[in-house]
Parts: C-alpha cells; sequence; structure tokens
C-alpha cells in the first residue's frame, strides 16, 4: 500500500512539472493568440492577462487590409506550391534515376551529392542573389520560386532513390501490364498498387518537410 501511494505521489509530481514545463513553453504562443484578440488600450494596460476582457478581431482586419497582408498571403500560397511541386518533381525523377539505373559514374554523382550536403546554405545566398539580378529576376516572384526550388535537395534524392531501390523490378514491370491491360479493359482502378500509396505517402511527408524545415 505504500508502495503504491509513494508511486501514485512520485508520477503526480512529474505530472506537475510536466505540465509547467509545457505551459511555459507554449505560452508565448498562447500570449500572441490572446494578444492578437484584444482592443489596443486593453492590451497596454494588461498585457500578460491571457483572457481578454473584450474579444475583437480589429487587429485581423486591419492587417488584412492596411497591412497588404492579403498581398503577403497570396504570394506566400503562390511561393510555397510552385516550390513544392518543382521539388518533388524534380527529386523524384532524379531519385528514380538514381535507384533504378546503374550507368556510368553513378558513384561519382552519388558522392558529389552527398559532399554537396556540407557546404552551408548561407554560402549561396550571395552567388543565387548575384545570378537573379543578372537576369532581372531580384524583384519578382519567378525569381524567388526559382530561388528557393534550385538547391541540391540532396535529402529528398536520398529517400526518392532508397523508396525506388528497394522496389522490386518485377512489381515494376507487373504495374506495367496491369496498366496496360486497365486501359484496354477499362479498370483505371487496375493502376494502383500498394507500393503506389506508399509514394503517395511519401510525397505528402516531403511536402511537410520541404515546407517546415525549409531543406
Amino acid at each position: 500500500m505504500t508502495k503504491k501511494k509513494q508511486f501514485s505521489l512520485s508520477k503526480i509530481i512529474i505530472y506537475v512539472l510536466l505540465f509547467a514545463f509545457g505551459f511555459a513553453w507554449m505560452y508565448p504562443f498562447l500570449w500572441m493568440l490572446s494578444a492578437s484578440l484584444k482592443t489596443q488600450s486593453e492590451f497596454f494596460a494588461s498585457s500578460l492577462n491571457l483572457f481578454p476582457a473584450e474579444i475583437t478581431m480589429d487587429n485581423f482586419i486591419r492587417a488584412w487590409e492596411s497591412a497588404n497582408f492579403a498581398v503577403y498571403f497570396k504570394n506566400s500560397i503562390i511561393v510555397t506550391v510552385s516550390v513544392v511541386c518543382i521539388v518533388l518533381f524534380a527529386t523524384s525523377l532524379t531519385g528514380y534515376v538514381m535507384g533504378r539505373y546503374n550507368f556510368f559514374a553513378k558513384k561519382v554523382v552519388l558522392t558529389v551529392f552527398v559532399a554537396s550536403i556540407t557546404i552551408p546554405l548561407v554560402f549561396t545566398i550571395i552567388p543565387i542573389f548575384e545570378l537573379l539580378k543578372t537576369l532581372g529576376l531580384s524583384s519578382s516572384l519567378f525569381g524567388l520560386i526559382l530561388a528557393e526550388s534550385g538547391g541540391g535537395h540532396v535529402i529528398f534524392i536520398m529517400l526518392f532513390m532508397s523508396f525506388y531501390a528497394q522496389m522490386p523490378k518485377e512489381m515494376e514491370e507487373a504495374a506495367m501490364i496491369m496498366a496496360f491491360i486497365g486501359q484496354h479493359s477499362g479498370l483505371k482502378e487496375s493502376r494502383y498498387s500498394c507500393k503506389h500509396m506508399q509514394l503517395k505517402n511519401s510525397l505528402l511527408q516531403l511536402c511537410f518537410v520541404s515546407e517546415v524545415f525549409d531543406v
């Protein structure tokens, strides 16, 4: 009985400490959210209070209209979608070639890819800016999209390469036959296999990693 009480007491203490740590870690985000819902007078009067006395959406409306946030939001969507599509298209094709084919100097190319990871991204900022400036694209969304999507993205290439390399050749040939049969018999669903679903999951994961960690 005593051991159970001691064990329960220790768990309670651990949970309380974890809750306190979690609250301290989340407090800046909660404060930012509550401050955005306060009036200016209330914000300066009680800025540390997490519960606004009067909820208002004027701050969001002012940011959307006066601060041109709508333009920034639209540009962010355009750049994000474009960069993700270009990166996934390029890295998936590169990973397929590296994983499925054996060609001359393949190891050399792979070594160069891996060695490029050691180059800090900050070293490429000035050369990329000078290149875009020379091309007249330094002040356009197209230039920004090229700059964001033009990196090596070696991690993505390696992930696609490992995925395609472990796919059996027989499965690829069977999928081609099933696709051919499906085209001529109207069985469109026969084109999709378990590996296709795994590839879709990999694409979704890489989309998330690409935007969150800006790899």
